[in-house]
């Protein structure tokens, strides 16, 4: 048994110029093999880079 363990094993980030654009990407991975037979989906997390910063007129965070 491994010493850590999580739901989450790899995370694939995606860039898209719309959120059209990144729907109209899954819906058609979806329609090939390679959606279900290399591996599963289990959850698709979707984010919005600094939509917290943007949304409140702040400045966003920045790692360091």
């Amino acid at each position: 048994m491994e010493f850590y363990s999580a739901r989450v094993t790899d995370l694939w980030l995606w860039e898209a110029s719309s959120h059209h654009a990144y729907e109209l990407l899954v819906e058609e991975l979806r329609e090939t093999p390679f959606w279900d037979r290399y591996f599963s989906i289990v959850e698709i997390l979707p984010g919005v880079e600094n939509a917290y910063a943007k949304n409140y007129e702040q400045q966003p965070l920045m790692a360091s």
